[in-house]
């Protein structure tokens, strides 16, 4: 799976692409976003940056602001790597410094998600002759197809590392699906925080009840947190941890949560239910476990707290970033 991109992506791939026939071209307010339109075109990011003012600032529809050319030159940057394109149409001089446009949007992120091209309206501010803003709104349906498809693909994420590292034991394929630096806060029993310890930790898992079934009984997405509850089901037969099988039936649940960035699980929370299923003795239970997630009903996000070893807060995500 590609990396997701951020809206400011979008907001700047819209000065990209030349204007249709008829469109208002030429005048002092469009003059700055023509050539910031031309130095992109040619790949020029630095000369782009250029042609912002000082304080310049992009705003993507969730309403988090870009400020300042260094944020805005690393968008730039990031956005030569996805394969964006844009149909510009009925640019507008609204009002002396302000220009208005529609645009239809695609990319290699968006045909994945089944929702290209969407529909996009567009509105820049120009200061001194510079480009001093840039703002993308989405329309409703615009707003609706992306929502629902960003939460099927991250549903979907999340299922198919569940299923690939602790039912079929395919650690390459789950292994892709974790994102470089994965944390893991609340670790299997002896095995550390990173992926190698999550996947060594579901092998083992897998060997301590042969046939386990996990069954993902709600997973309910809050932006970038996926809140999943599983049942787990099998026989307590092979060894774990130097302590033989009990032949115990397994038949439990758990609640876990995920945080999903760029595309890969970056983080997750909760597990301490693991020992009583592995008949060891639990550690006492830490906000890790306590604040971790909840799976509470349909449209309700996980309980998040803070840093590591507790769940986190919501870390606002711009359109088309996770």
């Amino acid at each position: 799976m590609r990396k997701f991109l951020p809206v400011v992506l979008v907001l700047s791939l819209l000065f990209i692409f030349p204007l249709p026939a008829g469109a208002v071209k030429g005048s002092p307010e469009t003059a700055p976003v023509e050539a910031l339109e031309a130095a992109l075109r040619a790949g020029r990011v630095a000369e782009a940056v250029e042609l912002l003012t000082d304080d310049a600032v992009l705003r993507d529809v969730d309403g988090t602001e870009h400020a300042g050319k260094e944020a805005i030159r690393a968008a730039l940057e990031g956005l030569m790597k996805d394969e964006w394109r844009a149909d510009v149409g009925n640019r507008q001089v609204a009002e002396p410094g302000r220009v208005t446009w529609s645009a239809s949007v695609s990319s290699a992120t968006l045909k994945r998600l089944g929702i290209s091209p969407l529909e996009a309206a567009g509105e820049a501010t120009t200061q001194g002759g510079k480009v001093a803003s840039y703002r993308l709104r989405l329309p409703a349906s615009s707003t609706a197809r992306y929502a629902q498809a960003r939460s099927a693909a991250v549903r979907d994420l999340v299922k198919s590392l569940l299923d690939l590292a602790l039912v079929k034991g395919d650690e390459a394929g789950a292994r892709v699906l974790l994102a470089a630096g994965y944390a893991d806060h609340d670790p299997f029993p002896g095995r550390g925080g990173e992926a190698d310890g999550f996947l060594a930790g579901a092998a083992a898992m897998r060997a301590a009840c042969p046939g386990l079934a996990v069954t993902p009984e709600a997973i309910l997405v809050d932006g970038a947190f996926v809140t999943a509850r599983l049942s787990l089901k099998g026989n307590r037969a092979g060894e774990y941890l130097g302590r033989p099988g009990s032949g115990s039936a397994v038949d439990s649940s758990l609640v876990w949560l995920f945080r999903v960035a760029d595309g890969r699980v970056a983080e997750r929370w909760g597990g301490t239910g693991w020992y009583s299923l592995l008949d060891l003795s639990a550690p006492s239970m830490g906000a890790a476990a306590a604040g971790s997630a909840t799976a509470v009903g349909e449209g309700e996000g996980a309980k998040k707290g803070g840093t590591k070893g507790k769940a986190p807060a919501k870390k606002k995500k711009g359109w088309l970033g996770l």
